[in-house]
Parts: structure tokens; C-alpha cells; sequence
């Protein structure tokens, strides 16, 4: 049995799954001008759960993925119209799709004698097979997945997952975050007059940073410390 799971969102981030996930378990598909999910675990759904409620699961660490890799992602959607072998199955309607420039390029390294090396495999589909294995990977995944981009309470709870695994000081090493930049992060997340309502307090005792750290900041180094994270695992 063979499910597709189709796919609706704006047309730049849709490509972005379609080229991040091109090998691997999960992964997504363009035929024609659509495109769809496609994973073994919709084929065959664990006891007691459905290919639509397992469709679901995926696409919200496919659209984790997609954020971590691209700043500019924007999660995509389920159409909930799903294709199997035994027919088709709707539950519900199309969203319409809306055209953006995708614009990629492809580096070609070559070695001393002009011959090209070997390219590394592509991480995103390994970071989609370490999440079915570690749920602490799953849960920053999901996290980055939701359809609003992360706050900084969400960002910080990140944080708390990797610190939680005893990694985060060679994650933050290894990505070149300063223990600086670190408190910086911190004290603007934990502060309401400097990150608002996307405050992880609501009050507090300590006087604001000098020099608060920008959402996009915030989110650029987060991004950067999950993926040292995620490597080394």
C-alpha cells in the first residue's frame, strides 16, 4: 500500500522540502505542479494510529527541518487529500498555492586535479531518521515546526532540551556561540521589557540588557546550536 500525502503552501518553501528531501525514508515529492509527503510510516501506520494522524506527525518535523536548514522557510501544509493504491481518500479541500522565486545555486569543489570530490550526504534527511530514534530531537524539531515562527519562549525551551542532554557546550563550541552571546540570548528572552510579549517572564527583578538581542538573532543562533547539536549526535 503506497500513500500520498498531498501537500498545499507557498510554492518557494514547497520546492525547498522537494530539495531538501530528495533521498531517505520521508520525503517530499513534486509530480507535475504538486507535490507530496511520502514516508514508509504512512504506508504502514503504528498500531492504533491512522496514516492521517502519522502524515501529521511528519510534516511538523519536515517543516522543522525546513526551518532549521532555511531561515526563510515557512511551514507547508497538509491538503488532507491522500492518494493510496486502493483509491482516493478526501477529507478536506485544496489550499491554494502562491508563487515565490526559489533561487538556489550548487557549489562544485573540486580537487588539485580539477576533478569534482564527492559531495557529503545531503543532513536533512539524517536529521529526520534521528528524530524516529531520539524524542529530544523530536521535540526541538516540533518546536521549530510549528506554523508560527518561533518566540523567544519558544527558542529558549530549545535551549533547555539541548542543555538538558549534557551537549550543549561542545554544540556551542563547535557552532562558534560565545558564553556571551549565550547570556545575551537569555537575558532578553527572560526579560519582558526586552523581548515583550514573547517573554519567557512576565515580570523581573533584573534590569533589562543594554543591548537586547534581536528576534532574528535569536533565532539565527538557536538555529545554529541545534544543528552542532544534532551532528554530533
Amino acid at each position: 500500500m503506497t500513500t500520498k500525502a498531498w501537500l498545499a503552501g507557498d510554492q518557494f518553501d514547497l520546492e525547498t522540502g522537494a530539495t531538501l528531501l530528495t533521498v531517505g525514508d520521508i520525503r517530499v515529492i513534486k509530480e507535475g505542479e504538486k507535490f507530496y509527503l511520502s514516508a514508509p510510516q504512512l504506508d504502514n501506520p503504528p498500531p492504533g494510529k491512522e496514516f492521517h494522524e502519522v502524515a501529521r506527525e511528519l510534516l511538523v518535523r519536515v517543516n522543522g527541518v525546513g526551518r532549521l536548514m532555511r531561515s526563510d522557510f515557512s511551514p507547508v501544509e497538509l491538503t488532507d487529500h491522500y492518494d493510496r493504491d486502493d483509491g482516493v481518500h478526501i477529507v478536506g479541500a485544496t489550499a491554494s498555492l502562491v508563487a515565490r522565486t526559489q533561487i538556489s545555486a550548487t557549489a562544485i569543489v573540486l580537487d588539485s586535479n580539477g576533478t569534482p570530490k564527492p559531495q557529503p550526504p545531503p543532513v536533512a534527511p539524517a536529521y529526520l531518521a534521528l528524530a524516529a530514534k531520539d524524542p529530544d530531537v523530536a521535540e526541538a524539531l516540533q518546536i521549530l515546526g510549528q506554523p508560527s515562527s518561533p518566540r523567544f519562549a519558544d527558542l529558549h525551551r530549545i535551549l533547555e532540551i539541548v542543555e538538558h542532554t549534557g551537549l550543549v557546550k561542545s554544540a556551542m563550541q563547535s557552532a562558534g556561540i560565545s558564553k556571551a552571546s549565550m547570556r545575551r540570548f537569555t537575558h532578553t528572552a527572560d526579560h519582558p521589557a526586552a523581548s515583550g510579549a514573547d517573554s519567557r517572564h512576565s515580570r523581573s527583578s533584573q534590569q533589562p540588557p543594554k543591548n537586547p538581542m534581536t528576534t532574528d538573532e535569536a533565532r539565527t543562533m538557536i538555529r545554529q546550536l541545534v544543528s552542532a547539536w544534532m551532528d554530533s549526535l
